[in-house]
């Protein structure tokens, strides 16, 4: 997204050219940049010119947006295991880690929502 950002007014971006930029494989780029389509933040075009760019302007796009779309289990992961020792520990742990983990989602969501991609293109070095 945010190299989307960076080639705003270039029109849109091939997803061969955004993977080289960003360090990844071309297909797994595409499949990102299907959910992103799909949660209604790109455009892309297909053909021999086309590609992807962002539908709004980047000071309008939250990073909590971004992160709702391309996740499928926004939640701070957890260890669930069975506990068969008795331990009142391992049997009480995850419940009581519930509320702590549940402020963490929290606190993570609200940072996201007040971050947009063109804060953190205006933090990209040699912009």
């Amino acid at each position: 997204m945010t190299a989307l950002a960076a080639r705003s007014g270039e029109g849109p971006t091939s997803s061969a050219n955004l993977a080289a930029s960003v360090g990844t494989n071309p297909a797994y780029l595409r499949a990102l940049l299907g959910l992103l389509k799909a949660a209604d933040l790109i455009d892309v075009k297909q053909g021999k010119m086309g590609g992807a760019s962002l539908k709004r302007p980047a000071t309008e796009i939250s990073l909590a947006e971004v992160f709702v779309a391309v996740e499928s289990d926004p939640q701070v992961p957890t260890h669930a295991c069975e506990s068969t020792s008795g331990c009142f520990v391992g049997e009480g742990i995850l419940n009581a880690l519930a509320p702590v983990l549940c402020d963490v989602q929290e606190a993570v969501q609200a940072k996201l929502g007040e971050t947009t991609i063109q804060d953190l293109l205006n933090a990209c070095p040699n912009k």
